[in-house]
């Protein structure tokens, strides 16, 4: 299914099997973007399919920064949860990835960065209110394309 975002979204748990089967990720619901700028502020931070996301929820995004640009990405929690962020990209660019909450405060996570892949893993409490956070992409030098994914589990 293409929304008005143009984004394509598995919604049959059935496909889902299939993709497992051949080696893809298991996801509830699947949601691959392209990157929207403006995005480097929290005013403008592109919301990832509504900021809602669930255990089993998946993203890919699909996006360009430049040396000076920053990149943030809105979502919304209420359930305990582990994020797993992969952050693909060419060894001509390195990047900090960091998740922030409402008041601008990085949440803690573990980060595994190489020359072409920055792997991270964040815990987020549960909490009787959506919560805000943005996922913050930064290079740290060069600049180009990179593919986000975010893998939401219980």
């Amino acid at each position: 299914e293409v929304n008005a975002d143009g984004a394509v979204t598995e919604l049959t748990r059935q496909n889902n099997l299939l993709v497992h089967r051949l080696g893809g990720r298991e996801c509830l619901k699947d949601t691959f973007l392209p990157e929207k700028e403006p995005n480097d502020t929290s005013q403008t931070a592109q919301r990832l399919q509504g900021g809602q996301v669930k255990p089993g929820t998946c993203f890919t995004v699909s996006g360009m920064i430049g040396a000076a640009d920053v990149d943030r990405y809105r979502l919304r929690s209420s359930q305990m949860q582990v994020l797993e962020v992969t952050v693909t990209h060419s060894d001509r660019t390195a990047f900090s990835v960091r998740l922030m909450n409402a008041t601008d405060t990085e949440i803690a996570g573990q980060c595994e960065p190489t020359p072409t892949v920055n792997s991270c893993i964040f815990g987020l409490e549960a909490s009787a209110d959506k919560e805000t956070f943005e996922l913050v992409l930064e290079p740290t030098f060069g600049a180009g394309t990179y593919t986000l994914d975010l893998v939401s589990s219980p």
